[in-house]
């Protein structure tokens, strides 16, 4: 029987520094609560966030999920470690995996706490209109955060 290899996918440089800096904004933003309007912006309408055991289609549904991030934990600081490209699409369609550490502090005091996490998704460049500027932006079609325990913090 033969074996065959597929070879990784590479992106052009412009489009990795796009997606670098997609993700460095997105995270900054999940580790405000006050952003809750802007991180879900960062979603396709018909996007899919699974969070853990947590499903929400199209933007309400994931603005609701969002708000439910925050009852728990007072502050969270996410960093990424790893991301890696499995599949793409033409120049406008990325899956990726994402592998990361997140520092959180609970309700209710106590110390901060740590925990590594991983992320798979597909995004999108979707035209965006902002007052006189037009342009393509990534956004998260299909977002999954798989959690390690009972961490829900993400």
């Amino acid at each position: 029987m033969a074996t065959t290899t597929r070879q990784l996918p590479t992106l052009p440089e412009e489009t990795t520094a796009s997606i670098k800096t997609f993700l460095k904004h997105f995270y900054t933003i999940s580790d405000n609560q006050e952003l809750n309007n802007e991180w879900v912006n960062y979603y396709t309408e018909e996007a899919t966030l699974i969070m853990g055991i947590s499903v929400a289609k199209g933007l309400k549904e994931i603005g609701t999920l969002r708000e439910s991030m925050w009852k728990t934990v007072v502050s969270r600081q996410h960093s990424v470690e790893k991301v890696f490209v499995g599949c793409v699409e033409g120049e406008e369609e990325v899956e990726i995996s994402i592998f990361g550490r997140v520092m959180y502090r609970l309700r209710g005091g106590g110390d901060e706490e740590g925990s590594e996490w991983s992320a798979t998704g597909r995004l999108v460049k979707r035209r965006v209109v902002e007052g006189e500027e037009e342009g393509k932006l990534w956004k998260w079609r299909e977002y999954r955060v798989f959690l390690r325990g009972e961490m829900v913090v993400l």
